[in-house]
């Protein structure tokens, strides 16, 4: 009996997680926790990727297994940055049995374009996003995906390699994981981004509404953004429902 038990939980907590996702738009879904990846060091793998990854025009951020290394995915074209690799490497085959530890994705085939009006910090970019976000129709209570394409400035990112394994008097930050991490005063980029409200700390970092990854150098190098701006001229871009 405690077996059935337990099964019919499982089934049960399945079946109103994906129920939730029904209303998510653009067909977002994520998996794993953010949370307890970076704080408990939870980095087993959650879902195959390329089942993850199987719909049209994705759009993807998230982290490989046992914390090997990023992944960012546009449009359908993955890709997998691998700490063990340093940062100067991408692959773009999924390797067969890959699987996610943490992972957000969306469909999306459609874009509209707006023009950032002049060179904006993280602060004054979110509120951009947000009040374009509106006028564009999209429902700012639920998350949703957008990019930004052109001048990206004060770029600080990372590709994770590995967890800590003495995790004495680590209180914050990325505490478990290890990473590789790279700075760049300017870099023209595109960066790969999902918004959430309320979903925090699950596909977001703990404590924030945002989860960004950046792809530059011509798509020799993709990884997880801590830091950035946006130059002016720069090309915000929302989903269109």
């Amino acid at each position: 009996m405690r077996i059935l038990f337990v099964l019919l939980t499982a089934i049960c907590t399945a079946v109103f997680a994906y129920a939730g996702e029904k209303d998510l738009p653009f067909n977002l879904k994520h998996y794993g926790n953010f949370k307890e990846m970076v704080y408990m060091k939870k980095v087993d793998g959650v879902v195959d990727l390329k089942a993850a990854l199987a719909g049209k025009h994705t759009y993807a951020v998230g982290a490989i297994k046992n914390a090997e290394g990023e992944i960012t995915v546009y449009d359908g074209k993955v890709l997998l940055s691998y700490g063990k690799d340093g940062l100067d490497k991408v692959t773009r085959e999924i390797p067969s049995g890959e699987q996610a530890e943490l992972l957000v994705t969306a469909e999306a085939e459609k874009w509209k374009e707006a023009v950032i009006p002049k060179d904006m910090d993280e602060r004054e970019l979110y509120s951009f996003i947000l009040d374009k976000a509106k006028d564009a129709g999209i429902d700012i209570k639920k998350p949703f995906p957008f990019l930004i394409e052109g001048r990206i400035k004060d770029l600080v990112w990372h590709v994770i390699n590995g967890t800590e394994t003495n995790m004495h008097g680590k209180k914050h930050g990325y505490g478990a994981l290890k990473s590789i991490i790279e700075k760049r005063e300017q870099v023209s980029a595109v960066i790969v981004g999902f918004y959430s409200a309320d979903i925090q700390g699950v596909f977001t970092h703990p404590g924030e509404s945002w989860h960004t990854h950046v792809i530059l150098d011509d798509e020799k190098k993709a990884g997880h953004i801590e830091k950035f701006s946006a130059g002016k001229g720069a090309i915000l871009k929302l989903p269109v429902n």
